[in-house]
């Protein structure tokens, strides 16, 4: 592989294809010798293989003799001469032109190698030995420029659909990337819920669990006092005579007669003094804010007369606010003489009066 100094013109041959030539040797023309690319060193060809013109436009070519020669207008370089009658088969070359290593050597280190046009580009408008143009045509202008466009849109075309694809490619790789990061975050957010999950119900389980030890330790405290002992009744006076307050409930009957029975004389007073008790107690709950509710009034023992001419025990009703004074509060047992008893409620039956007159029935005047 050769080129002209700046790549524009590459002639690819065969290895070793190349041998020197001299101007007598080509038994060249007075005119042709008088030509400046046949008055440098140049090589002869044996097959050509191929010849690539980047820009075309850059190329300048003339007659000479039998010869077609080439220069590239861009670096001004005589690059290779090809005969009119023989064709590729005699193809003369510049002696000095670039061969391949120089080649990808300028394409990798030259500094003013352009990627876009794919030629080593001079910042100067002129050339060194540009006099040597001057025996070519010229070339036109307008069309090398339109050329040169329509190369550079082409390339920008081409670029444009690698820009894209290699942007998709990296959009694919990327969004595979993030799948991928999605994906582990989402099973490692559901380890987390499970392991706060577990804990959560392994605390719940743990306070249950003290709950019911604490419960059976209570449970089994209670269990082992002695109710017989005198720390179970000490708990059970102090219960007893707390100072809380307790509600005023009615008085049961003091008898289980208690139906067939009227007051007597004197009665009122113990009355009185019963309900006065009451109404304080009343009026006590009312201020501290309960709801006044009637009480029944209970009648003395004492003042209940009987209908039956004989004794009766008095049945006392169990107070609990005073258990342990239950047995004193039970009236005494006197000598009663049965046989005599039962006459004497025999008598009363028939009519007659025997402790005095018999209770007068209660009239109403209600119909």
């Amino acid at each position: 592989m050769y080129s002209c100094y700046c790549l524009n013109i590459l002639i690819e041959t065969l290895p070793d294809d190349c041998r020197g030539v001299s101007a007598d040797s080509l038994k060249l023309s007075p005119e042709e010798r008088e030509d400046s690319f046949f008055q440098q060193d140049l090589k002869q060809v044996r097959t050509l293989q191929k010849v690539y013109k980047t820009h075309p436009d850059l190329v300048l070519t003339k007659d000479v003799g039998k010869w077609v020669i080439n220069c590239c207008a861009n670096c001004v370089c005589e690059t290779y001469a090809v005969h009119n009658e023989k064709g590729p088969d005699s193809v003369l070359i510049f002696a000095n032109l670039r061969d391949t290593n120089s080649i990808e050597r300028a394409k990798r280190q030259d500094p003013d190698y352009s990627k876009v046009f794919k030629i080593i580009i001079s910042h100067s408008a002129v050339r060194a030995n540009s006099r040597v143009l001057y025996s070519y045509p010229q070339c036109n202008p307008e069309a090398a420029m339109s050329n040169l466009k329509d190369y550079l849109l082409e390339y920008m075309k081409r670029e444009t659909i690698a820009v894209e694809q290699r942007i998709k490619q990296f959009a694919d790789e990327e969004y595979e990337k993030f799948n991928d990061l999605k994906t582990a975050a989402l099973r490692e957010q559901g380890f987390l819920n499970l392991f706060i999950h577990e804990m959560s119900q392994q605390q719940k389980s743990e306070l249950q669990r003290k709950a019911i030890i604490d419960a059976v330790k209570k449970a089994d405290e209670m269990l082992s006092v002695d109710v017989c002992s005198p720390e179970y009744g000490m708990k059970i006076n102090s219960k007893r005579h707390s100072p809380k307050r307790q509600k005023s409930s009615p008085a049961a009957p003091a008898s289980y007669d208690a139906e067939a029975i009227f007051e007597m004389e004197g009665s009122e007073d113990n009355r009185s003094v019963s309900g006065t008790d009451v109404e304080e107690s009343d009026r006590e709950d009312t201020t501290e804010g309960a709801i006044m509710m009637p009480v029944r009034q209970s009648v003395p023992k004492h003042s209940i007369a009987k209908s039956l001419p004989m004794d009766i025990p008095a049945f006392l009703t169990q107070n609990k606010c005073h258990v342990e004074d239950e047995f004193d509060d039970l009236p005494r047992q006197e000598n009663v003489n049965i046989a005599e008893s039962i006459k004497a409620l025999a008598q009363s039956v028939h009519g007659d009066a025997v402790f005095g007159e018999l209770p007068r029935p209660r009239l109403s005047n209600q119909l």
